[in-house]
């Protein structure tokens, strides 16, 4: 059989390409098309969530001076300020340091984690309180009412002897009693208030100044004499 490109005399056209390689091209680009697509979503995306954090960060109306070291008040009812603490809507912050002035919406709360200062946005940031001092004490609650009296207890067991006490003051000197027959002699008198009984006639003696004085028997008075009548 004759050959088609000398068939006639006239030269056949050169045989196309294969027609596999056409789709072949197309579908790279198609699929280029899908991530250019889908990371321009993606952008877009992370685009519109940065500028709404941006617009919630930055008070874009008012441009804040610098920072004026902010005054520490406690408010004065700050059970009132707790009931608004938190409302619809309201974000709860930390850092570092004190929060800056202006930089918050109504309600917000901010945490200072250096020294547990609590900050509510009320026109303005305004000290409230301090979670390690005063936070306990000004959310505790009313007083609850008494428990009943428990049951009593068992007897303890017996404790263990104590140690022996200090010894006390000596005490003041004692009166002291001596007995003899006679009269004392003024030379055994040497404390006031001591007492000498002699034996012998029953007389009772007592130092005083240095000296043995008679006290007793008290002599009885002599009995009248009978008259001519009587």
């Amino acid at each position: 059989m004759a050959d088609r490109s000398t068939e006639n005399g006239v030269p056949a056209p050169p045989s196309p390409s294969p027609a596999a390689a056409a789709p072949a091209a197309a579908a790279v680009t198609r699929s280029t098309l899908v991530w250019f697509g889908l990371g321009f979503v993606l952008l877009s995306f992370f685009a519109a969530f940065l500028g709404s954090w941006l617009a919630r960060s930055v008070d874009t109306a008012a441009p804040p001076a610098s920072s004026p070291t902010p005054v520490a008040s406690i408010s004065p009812d700050y059970a009132a300020a707790i009931e608004e603490i938190l409302p619809a809507g309201s974000a709860v912050r930390a850092g570092s340091g004190v929060p800056e002035s202006g930089k918050g919406y109504e309600g917000d709360v901010y945490i200072d984690i250096l020294t547990a200062d609590v900050y509510l946005f009320q026109d303005d940031w305004t000290l409230v309180g301090n979670i390690r001092e005063s936070a306990a004490e000004n959310l505790t609650g009313e007083t609850g009412a008494s428990g009943e009296t428990g049951a009593q207890g068992e007897q303890g067991a017996q404790g263990g002897e104590g140690a022996q006490g200090p010894s006390g003051a000596p005490g003041a000197p004692g009166t002291q009693l001596s007995l003899g027959i006679g009269a004392p002699v003024d030379d055994t008198c040497t404390t006031d208030g001591d007492v000498y009984i002699d034996t012998d006639q029953l007389a009772f003696f007592e130092c005083d100044a240095g000296a043995w004085v008679l006290f007793g028997p008290v002599e009885p008075e002599p009995e009248p004499e009978p008259t001519a009548e009587g």
